[in-house]
C-alpha cells in the first residue's frame, strides 16, 4: 500500500531543507528503513506545516515592501507560481507520511481488520489527493487566463496611447502650418500697403480656414483622448476583475489548507483506533496463553 505512493516524492542524491531560508543538508535515510526520502533537517522547527506558515509570511511582506508596484499583476502571478509549487511538495509529503503510516501498522500487527482499515484510509488519502490536484489544475488554469486579461489589457493601453502620438503630431503639424500662414499673411500686408484692403481680407480668410483646420485637429485630440480615458477604464475594471480572481484562488487555497488540516486529525484518529485494537488483541492473547497454561498446569496436577 505505502510502496504505491512513495515515487511522489523523488530527491537527489544530495538533499537540502526545504524549509525556507533553510540550506542545511538534509541527513541521508538509514539504510533499511521504509518510507520517502525526508525534506527537511533534524532542527524541529522545520516541518512542511511551519514551513508553509513561514513561506506565506515571506510573500506577504515581499508584496508589502514592493507595493505599489507598476506590474501588481505580473507580480502576483509569480506569487501564485510559488505557492502552487510549495502545495504540491506539501501534496508530497502528505503522501508520505500515509505510506510510513501503513508501514508501521504492517510491523505491528497483521489481524485482517487492522489491514482493511489502513486500506480504507489509504483510498480515502489517495482520493483527497487526486481532489488536491484538481484544485491545483484548475488553479493553473485560472492563471493563465488572467495572464491572457493582461496581456489584452496591455496591447489595449499600448493602441490608446499610438492614437494619442497620432494625435498629439496632428495638433503640432497644424499649429506649424498656422504659423507659416501668419508669416506669408504679414509679408503680403508689407508688401501690398496700396491694396490693404484687399491683402487684409485675404489673409483673415486664410486665417480663418486655418483656424477651422486646428480647431479640427483639437477636436480630433480630445477625441483621442477620450478613447483613451475609456480604454483606461475598461483596463482598471479588467484589473478589478483580476484582482477579484486572486481573492477567490487565495480563499480556495485556503479551503484546501484546512482539507489537510482535517485530513490529519482523521488519520491520528484512525492511527489511535488501530493502535487500542492491537491492544485489545495482545490482550485477548496473552489472556488466553494463561488460560492454556492454567488448564495444562492442572493436568499434569
Amino acid at each position: 500500500m505505502s510502496n504505491a505512493m512513495t515515487p511522489a516524492c523523488v530527491t537527489p542524491t544530495q538533499v537540502r531543507c526545504q524549509f525556507p531560508g533553510c540550506t542545511t543538508p538534509v541527513p541521508a535515510r538509514v539504510p533499511g528503513r521504509p518510507g520517502a526520502p525526508r525534506r527537511y533537517c533534524d532542527n524541529p522547527e522545520h516541518t512542511a506545516q511551519k514551513a508553509m506558515r513561514r513561506l506565506r509570511s515571506l510573500t506577504t511582506t515581499e508584496v508589502a515592501v514592493v507595493q505599489p508596484s507598476p506590474r501588481p499583476i505580473t507580480d502576483g502571478t509569480h506569487t501564485l507560481v510559488g505557492l502552487l509549487d510549495h502545495y504540491g511538495h506539501l501534496c508530497g509529503d502528505l503522501a508520505t507520511v500515509v505510506g510510513d503510516v501503513a508501514d508501521l501498522f504492517a510491523r505491528l500487527t497483521d489481524p485482517a481488520a487492522v489491514d482493511r482499515e489502513i486500506e480504507e484510509i489509504q483510498r480515502q488519502a489517495d482520493h483527497r489527493i487526486t481532489l488536491a490536484d484538481q484544485a491545483l489544475a484548475e488553479a493553473e488554469r485560472a492563471r493563465a487566463a488572467m495572464a491572457q486579461r493582461l496581456t489584452r489589457a496591455i496591447a489595449a493601453e499600448e493602441l490608446a496611447s499610438a492614437a494619442a502620438r497620432e494625435a498629439r503630431s496632428a495638433a503640432k503639424e497644424a499649429d506649424q502650418r498656422v504659423t507659416a500662414v501668419e508669416k506669408v499673411a504679414a509679408a503680403q500686408i508689407t508688401a501690398a500697403e496700396s491694396d490693404r484692403d484687399r491683402v487684409r481680407g485675404d489673409a483673415e480668410a486664410e486665417i480663418t480656414a486655418t483656424r477651422a483646420m486646428l480647431e479640427t485637429a483639437r477636436l480630433a485630440q480630445a477625441h483621442a483622448e477620450g478613447e483613451r480615458n475609456a480604454i483606461s477604464t475598461e483596463r482598471r475594471a479588467l484589473l478589478a476583475e483580476v484582482a477579484q480572481l486572486r481573492h477567490t484562488l487565495d480563499t480556495e487555497c485556503a479551503e484546501h489548507r484546512r482539507t489537510l488540516e482535517a485530513c490529519d486529525i482523521e488519520y491520528a484518529r484512525a492511527i489511535t483506533a488501530a493502535l487500542v485494537l492491537a491492544s485489545r488483541t495482545a490482550r485477548e492473547h496473552r489472556r488466553q496463553l494463561i488460560e492454556l497454561i492454567r488448564e495444562r498446569e492442572k493436568e499434569t496436577s
